[in-house]
């Protein structure tokens, strides 16, 4: 039982990292989106 909660615990640490770098990976994506943007687009 109890190396079950380790295996829980693991998964959902996986999963975590996981969804950490896909974020950092998008917020570089939209930063460099925003960036490449003409300024006067802007309302």
């Amino acid at each position: 039982m109890e190396s079950k909660i380790f295996v829980v615990i693991a998964v959902i640490g996986v999963i975590f990292i996981g969804l950490t770098i896909w974020l950092f990976k998008l917020d570089r994506k939209v930063s460099k989106l925003e960036k490449d943007q003409p300024q006067n687009v802007k309302d």
